[in-house]
This record gives structure tokens, sequence and C-alpha cells, in this order.
């Protein structure tokens, strides 16, 4: 007697796939779980990929953005996420940075608004693009926290005013107020 076709026995792997589409959503949550809870190592398994893979990272992500770039609402959405993670990166880097570096210009003693303090590479040279916590720790020497006003002065001092021939007569400013 023939063995009817439903009657089939299924080989593990099928029987896995049938398993797998009939959890889909089971799935997803145990995966969702799994990557809260280990968000540190997945980042670093990602970054020691990509690091690895170089190439194939930037193959796909040239391919990835040229795809987005035909939907316009997606593209804007990305941009938007990576615009604000980056703020927000650089954000907490530089109050992180400001507390090492005691939270006040070193040169006059200014604290009265974060986004008025700036970092002042002695060697900009040694600059090379970002900069990064565990570079400034390393080397704090290299760095200082300046105020907008100091770091401009620091930048360009053949622009002082006080020997300047247009200046017909200088009044000496008051003494910037420390305040604590």
């Amino acid at each position: 007697m023939a063995t009817p076709i439903y009657a089939k026995k299924m080989t593990e792997q099928e029987h896995m796939t049938q398993w797998r589409l009939m959890n889909k959503d089971k799935i997803r949550e145990i995966n969702r779980r799994y990557r809260e809870s280990h968000k540190e190592q997945e980042r670093l398994t990602k970054a020691k990929w990509r690091k690895k893979n170089r190439e194939k990272s930037n193959a796909y992500n040239r391919k990835f953005y040229a795809k987005l770039k035909t939907n316009p609402e997606k593209y804007k959405h990305y941009r938007n996420l990576n615009v604000k993670a980056t703020k927000r990166r650089v954000r907490t880097l530089k109050e992180t940075l400001i507390v090492l570096f005691g939270g006040c210009c070193q040169k006059c003693g200014y604290r009265r608004n974060l986004a008025a303090l700036d970092f002042h590479h002695k060697n900009p040279l040694a600059k090379n693009g970002r900069t990064r916590l565990h570079i400034v720790q390393q080397r704090p020497q290299d760095y200082k926290l300046l105020c907008k006003n100091c770091h401009f002065e620091e930048h360009f001092p053949e622009r002082n005013i006080s020997p300047h021939p247009l200046v017909i007569s200088h009044v000496e400013p008051e003494k910037r107020e420390v305040v604590s």
C-alpha cells in the first residue's frame, strides 16, 4: 500500500523551517530581548566585523544609501536619525570632557554656558579628525578647555585690539568676572 503524500516524514531541517515560519513573532521577541541584554557585546562584535571587512561594509553602505535616495521620505528619516545620534554622541563626549577638565575656561574661569566652551588642541597637527575620550584621557596635557573668546584669542593673537593701528583710543575693558 502506498503512503499518502501528506504523511511523508519530514527531515529535521524541514521541520525547523516550518516551525520558524509558524513562530516568527516569538523568535522576533526572543531576539529583541537578547539584543537588549547584550547591547555592548553586539556593538563590539559589529565594530570588529566592520573593521575586518571594511570593503564589504562600505559596499553595503553605498548600496543601502543609494537605494534610500530613491525614496526621499525614508532617506530623510534615516538622515535625521543619524544627525540626532551624532549630536547626542558629541554632546555626551563634550560634557564628559568638560567635567574632566574642571568645568570652566582654564584661562579666564568662565563657566556659565557649556555651548560657549571649546577644546583647544595645543598641537593642531595631532588633531586628526574626531576627538576621542580615551585619547584625551591618555594625553590631557595636549588639550585646554577655553571659552569661545579665549579660544579665538589663542588662535589669532595677531588680531588683538590694543596694538592695532586702526584703534584711535583704547579703553582697557574691565576684567572678566569669574562666576563660581
